[in-house]
């Protein structure tokens, strides 16, 4: 397949790019129950890059819109929104959001306004006006432009500001109901003073207006790490805890949102599939045979290890997709397109999944570097020491706190004092855990494991001492970039040198690297 072909097959990585998202997605009713709940004002969508938050935006604004005429939506993200150009402190932060949010509800209610009658009204409609939300009505455009000599109709230029009680007054009598979607707007988020005072001031403001505006309901996404931080810096952000939510998704759920992105390409192309035309049929079974087919049609039926089911009955190919895309829609959907792009036909095989993961986990490297660099600086150093550990398996609490001392603090890569040793390797392990570079690795009964990730477990590391029955073990992506099976060396610093080309692709037909550019072969 090329690269368009590919794309109309997966769709987009991300749903607020993809502009079929609504026609195959899965609407999952329990986080959207959260998210639409009239009960809750407040609700904060506390999740990692990849996981889904703007899918269900998307869903929530559309659901929220259809349900009632009186439910309003404004809808922001950090491309449309302005933050404070200069530093500031936490108080002026949240005076700053505050302003900003009740101006969209202001210009919203200006927006919706036919005919204003009281002062508040006007000063709603001028405003909107100003914004450009609302279109100026006729008379408005008139008495700009003239002006009458001594008329008593000539029209005075005001600048309104938005003011909280103004506010009020509009709503306490309007049975609309005042929606704010705001995605991502930690998206350059740098662990300055600056920035932390500015999300913080956010989600403080958001606080304070749905304590008081009940017609008013903020939905707001924010990052694990980012909520870390921001904990530990200021007394107040703790008590939102109640107000946020997080989202995971099962192997079943992923296997339901891939089958249904093949589903939706075969019917525009007019595709055959000998598995049936309906996709809901109301039986468990069938539904689930049907996904599996439909996967199957693109998917050899191979395990984590790359050793393929070849005709077995059983199906567990979504499950590997599932662990290596770390339970993430957006990275599974980047790593099958990886797959097709290493494929030699139109089939993922056994053998270009393989050699797929190797890039994609070189991907996940390079995202986990641009994405937490602010908190740790040398983020790509720190992950290529486990390197020097050779192996997957890292051990123990304790033994994953001797590794991190020697192989990363001694060396100096996080510089520390000698008395804060401990508590600066909990902190790298915490970090680790939370971007899913290890996960909890834990023994039910002989031959039977259950991986523990952050999303599910996070207080598995909150200290030495907790969980000692626990191994710690590196995610199969990243293992699999930095070659712990000693195929591959990957050094700090250093590109990938191949010591033995265990993987080799087809000639003429270099590794593609998720861009649909061919890599070159280093020798």
């Amino acid at each position: 397949m090329d690269r368009e072909e590919i794309k109309d097959l997966f769709g987009s990585d991300m749903a607020q790019r993809d502009p079929r998202f609504l026609d195959y997605c899965i609407f999952r009713e329990k986080h959207l129950k959260t998210l639409g709940s009239r009960i809750e004002n407040l609700v904060i969508l506390n999740a990692p890059r990849g996981s889904g938050k703007s899918g269900l935006f998307i869903q929530l604004h559309k659901r929220v819109a259809n349900n009632s005429k009186e439910n309003l939506v404004i809808a922001k993200n950090s491309g449309n929104v302005e933050y404070p150009s200069e530093e500031i402190e936490l108080t002026d932060c949240i005076n700053f959001w505050k302003n900003q949010l009740l101006g969209w509800i202001f210009s919203e209610i200006g927006k919706n306004t036919k005919f204003a009658f009281t002062e508040a009204e006007i000063n709603a409609v001028e405003f909107s006006e100003a914004e450009g939300s609302k279109g100026k009505n006729i008379v408005s455009l008139i008495l700009e432009r003239i002006k009458f000599k001594g008329s008593p109709i000539e029209k005075c230029k005001t600048d309104p500001i938005v003011r909280e009680e103004e506010i009020i007054r509009l709503l306490a009598n309007n049975p609309a109901t005042y929606w704010l979607l705001l995605d991502e707007l930690d998206d350059n988020y740098d662990n300055s003073t600056r920035v932390n005072n500015i999300i913080a001031g956010l989600l403080l403001a958001s606080q304070a207006i749905t304590d008081v505006l009940e017609n008013v309901k903020v939905r707001l996404t924010i990052r694990p790490h980012v909520m870390r931080v921001l904990e530990t810096r200021y007394d107040k952000i703790p008590t939102l805890r109640e107000n946020q939510f997080s989202v995971s998704w099962s192997s079943l759920e992923l296997r339901k949102l891939l089958a249904r992105r093949i589903d939706s390409y075969l019917q525009r192309n007019s595709i055959p599939f000998s598995e049936g035309e309906i996709f809901y049929s109301g039986d468990e079974e069938e539904e689930k045979n049907r996904e599996n087919a439909l996967i199957s049609k693109y998917f050899d039926n191979f395990d984590i290890s790359f050793e393929d089911g070849g005709s077995t009955k059983k199906i567990w190919v979504y499950q590997t997709l599932a662990t290596i895309s770390m339970y993430r829609p957006r990275w599974l959907i980047e790593y099958c397109k990886i797959c097709l792009e290493n494929s030699e036909n139109e089939r993922v095989t056994t053998k270009s999944a393989q050699i797929a993961l190797f890039y994609f986990g070189k991907n996940r490297i390079s995202f986990l570097e641009a994405e937490h660099s602010p908190i740790f600086k040398n983020v790509s150093k720190i992950l290529n020491q486990f390197s020097a550990n050779r192996k997957t398996n890292l051990g123990d609490s304790n033994q994953l706190k001797e590794f991190i001392k020697r192989e990363v603090i001694h060396t100096g890569i996080v510089p520390c004092s000698e008395e804060g040793i401990e508590v600066k390797a909990l902190d790298i392990a915490q970090f680790l855990h939370m971007v899913d570079f290890i996960q909890a690795k834990e023994t039910l009964s002989r031959g039977t494991y259950k991986h523990h990730y952050f999303i599910d477990r996070p207080q598995l590391l909150s200290s030495w001492n907790t969980n000692t029955g626990f191994r710690w073990i590196i995610h199969p992506s990243f293992s699999n970039a930095l070659d712990l099976d000693e195929n591959r060396t990957y050094r700090a610093g250093d590109d990938i040198k191949i010591a033995k080309k265990k993987y080799q692709p087809p000639a003429g037909n270099a590794p593609r690297n998720g861009n649909g550019r061919k890599r070159r072969r280093r020798r």
